[in-house]
């Protein structure tokens, strides 16, 4: 059976400058001083990586609809752009975000202007995905805010944490330039965190979840502009 060590954060989480990145602190309970020491050591690591390109398959379900799309993520700083091809984006999806706002354009060259990602996907997709979070759960780690039931392996990686009304789950993990960065993320939306609307105005109730499978990880990439 896996080792797994508990931490419960009840407050909010503090986040301080460490070397140019955030950190954050955690309040242990009953944790060993090597499992301790080594999420530290982990989390640092990946706090520090800011700039990545991940490749893979997204696939959200909410009741009994669902979709799936291939998924090309790209990240420099404050500057996001995500490219969507399947059905889950009705053809193909691109979305770019920076400090100004969050741009979304479809596969009919229709645009969905917003403050973030996450308001963009909902107005032009329908589905509510938790990007501003999920920047940092992608890469293992829970994001600035109240945490609940942080689980840890014997080396010292997350593989279950509840935050933000999310149940977030790791499944697999893989080796990036020494860094272990996930492969298998699940995450799963608590009951009354979401309300799901169809395009025809159905309600689809509360139950949201997103399954995203990692192909690959570049922690050096370049920013590739792609064609419309």
């Amino acid at each position: 059976m896996r080792q797994v060590t508990r931490w419960r954060i009840a407050a909010l989480v503090g986040v301080f400058t460490l070397a140019g990145c955030a950190r954050l602190p955690v309040e242990p309970l009953s944790v060993s001083s090597d499992s301790s020491s080594r999420w530290l050591a982990h989390s640092e690591q990946l706090l520090a990586l800011s700039t990545w390109t991940l490749s893979g398959r997204m696939a959200v379900r909410t009741g009994e609809r669902g979709g799936t799309a291939t998924v090309l993520w790209q990240r420099m700083g404050d500057h996001h752009q995500l490219i969507l091809f399947g059905p889950f984006g009705g053809g193909r999806v691109r979305i770019v975000e920076n400090t100004a706002g969050a741009e979304l354009r479809d596969n009919k060259e229709r645009v969905f202007r917003g403050d973030t990602a996450e308001a963009v996907l909902m107005k032009g997709v329908g589905w509510h995905v938790p990007f501003r979070e999920l920047g940092f759960w992608v890469r293992g780690l829970p994001a600035p805010g109240v945490l609940d039931d942080l689980l840890l392996d014997e080396r010292g990686r997350a593989t279950h944490f509840s935050q933000s009304g999310w149940e977030v789950d790791y499944r697999a993990y893989r080796e990036v330039d020494d860094l272990m960065l996930p492969a298998k993320v699940f995450i799963a939306a608590r009951p009354g965190t979401v309300r799901v609307t169809a395009a025809d105005g159905t309600d689809l109730g509360d139950q949201l979840s997103v399954r995203i499978s990692i192909r690959a990880w570049n922690d050096e990439p370049e920013w590739a502009e792609p064609s419309r």
